[in-house]
């Protein structure tokens, strides 16, 4: 699936999750009508809102990629990568003959098909929850996934402009005989499909992290088997989207805590007696 399409994919639900936060924004318009000093007491219009509360967590998110939880999923990479290297070159002559330039041992020919478009049904499924989900967790871990997809497509694409040994696509018949193709460092597909594992694995446990885990090995099978990728890129596109993944579980959790913060609601008056009264009351 084209890059494009992915991010149309995410922003137009992302867009409808929007929705998720016109009862709170309704709410506060029914508290404040009337009242003409709302900008003191803090009222943003739904479309304001909307805007920053998007602009607040986009920030949130890519600042929470610089934590010690990223340089944890380096540190343990980095040696699957290199271990992956040392083999990609052994790995590859199982699946490709470089004296006719043929791909050889290969799975059937939709095995490849749905590996390469096999990424819109768990993006739309699992990013469509933050509109039609009526459990918090889900609803806001949508939210954050949606918003992490164009990110990680725009980090690979970043990387993939170097043009280094390790960018190098494997050889495969259908690139040039003489030449090796750039840009297969890292692994896009695995990048984001290892994002949504790993997000919805850590949040929801093994009813959804053990179904996406098989699609994650699916994909990686077919893409090292077709001469796509070599193994190590494979490796560091689940890199990739593993660091993702903890920076929007992180995003998550400040979101369900503001939520939170937003049920409870004190406050103080005039009673008609004349006196002060106070008043404290939850939504659930």
């Amino acid at each position: 699936m084209g890059a494009r399409r992915v991010v149309a994919i995410g922003l137009l639900c992302l867009v409808l999750s929007c929705g998720g936060s016109t009862k709170r924004t309704a709410r506060d318009a029914h508290l404040h009508r009337g009242n003409p000093d709302k900008k003191r007491l803090g009222y943003i219009t739904t479309p304001g809102r909307v805007v920053t509360d998007l602009i607040r967590d986009v920030l949130i998110l890519n600042k929470n990629l610089i934590a010690w939880d990223s340089f944890k999923v380096i540190a343990a990479t980095f040696p699957l990568y290199v271990g992956s290297r040392l083999i990609d070159h052994n790995l590859q002559n199982c699946f490709y003959e470089r004296k006719n330039h043929k791909n050889i041992h290969q799975l059937h020919p939709w095995c490849r098909v749905i590996a390469k478009n096999c990424l819109a049904l768990p993006i739309v499924f699992l990013g469509s929850g933050a509109f039609w989900s009526k459990n918090d967790d889900f609803r806001e871990t949508g939210r954050a996934f949606l918003l992490g997809v164009p990110f990680v497509i725009f980090g690979k694409n970043g990387i993939k402009q170097c043009e280094f040994d390790a960018c190098k696509r494997p050889w495969n018949e259908y690139f040039s005989r003489t030449k090796q193709a750039f840009g297969g460092f890292p692994s896009g597909h695995m990048a984001l499909i290892t994002y949504a594992t790993a997000l919805y694995g850590m949040r929801f446990g093994p009813k959804l992290g053990v179904p996406l885990g098989a699609l994650s090995l699916f994909l990686a099978g077919a893409f090292v088997n077709s001469n796509r990728h070599y193994l190590s890129q494979i490796v560091a596109g689940a890199g990739l989207g593993t660091m993702y993944a903890l920076a929007a579980s992180k995003l998550v959790d400040e979101r369900l805590a503001r939520l939170g913060k937003n049920n409870l609601q004190l406050g103080m008056g005039i009673s008609p007696a004349g006196g002060p009264e106070f008043h404290i009351s939850y939504q659930f």
